[in-house]
């Protein structure tokens, strides 16, 4: 999401080089190394969201995590095999 909008951030040919891309762009964003928490969310993909955890895990410093389905009122609108992560650093301010 930027700005209120939410987007793609590139197209993937396989779920390991997506996840990636993800660890890639969140480290860009909070910054590698920063301690962050996270929540990894997926839709009947529980083994597509470890692998994604193990991603952002070699890349940056999780403090906190939680790993949770995604509500079928959410994750109608993704569909089958949608996972997700949401995270923000630990010395975050307002």
């Amino acid at each position: 999401m930027e700005e209120g909008i939410i987007g793609g951030i590139g197209k993937a040919h396989s779920s390991g080089k997506a996840y990636e891309a993800i660890t890639e762009f969140m480290g860009q964003k909070v910054g590698f190394g920063r301690e962050i928490k996270a929540a990894y969310m997926h839709r009947d993909m529980l083994e597509e969201a470890l692998k994604l955890r193990r991603s952002v895990r070699s890349r940056l410093g999780c403090v906190e995590e939680i790993i949770a389905p995604l509500l079928p009122s959410l994750g109608v609108h993704p569909g089958p095999g949608t996972v997700g992560i949401s995270l923000y650093p630990v010395d975050y301010k307002r």
